[in-house]
């Protein structure tokens, strides 16, 4: 799958998409997430990782493990049982609520830091709209598509396959300018 995938993502960002969403199985996200960003990273782009399934820790020892320069990343870590949002090297960790305003701020002001060409990968937002109320899960969208409208970067997103036929899956769908199916 991850050959299948980074051959797919590199051949989109080529053709200059900008908003990205890639429909896997859920159990393929860490998979995924490795293949994206070392595409992302050996393409010249530098960026924010918003973890929602692994601590900041754990992704980053895997991205490490897989050669991908973690240097190059501001990790936002929303999976991590933190009560406090606090920064610590190139990781900034949102508290347990995940409320979007601190998500969002989170977002921009890592972006911020980092210079060149930059993308914003999203593991798993499906995982929000579990957690958090549909018209938070859109908010959290339509600020990440203006982001990278605004800030010409990239942005690249999972959503479980099986839930992709899901109203909401389809609004997002709507602003993406790619979607990346992978097989099982």
């Amino acid at each position: 799958m991850a050959t299948e995938l980074m051959a797919a993502l590199e051949n989109v960002l080529k053709s200059n998409k900008k908003v990205i969403m890639m429909e896997l199985p859920a159990d393929r996200y860490l998979e995924a997430g490795s293949a994206s960003v070392k595409v992302l990273i050996d393409l010249g782009y530098r960026g924010v990782y918003v973890s929602f399934q692994r601590p900041c820790s754990n992704i980053s020892s895997i991205l490490s493990r897989n050669g991908i320069d973690t240097k190059k990343l501001v990790f936002i870590d929303a999976a991590s049982p933190l009560a406090e949002e606090k920064k610590t090297g190139n990781c900034v960790y949102i508290s347990e609520r995940v409320e979007v305003d601190e998500l969002v701020r989170a977002v921009y002001t890592s972006l911020g830091k980092l210079e060149g060409k930059k993308f914003i990968y999203i593991d798993s937002i499906s995982t929000i709209a579990l957690y958090k109320p549909l018209s938070e899960t859109m908010r959290l969208s339509e600020f990440l598509v203006s982001t990278v409208r605004k800030e010409n970067c990239t942005l690249v997103f999972n959503v479980a396959k099986d839930l992709a036929q899901k109203k909401f899956v389809r609004d997002i769908a709507l602003k993406a300018d790619a979607v990346i199916g992978v097989a099982e």
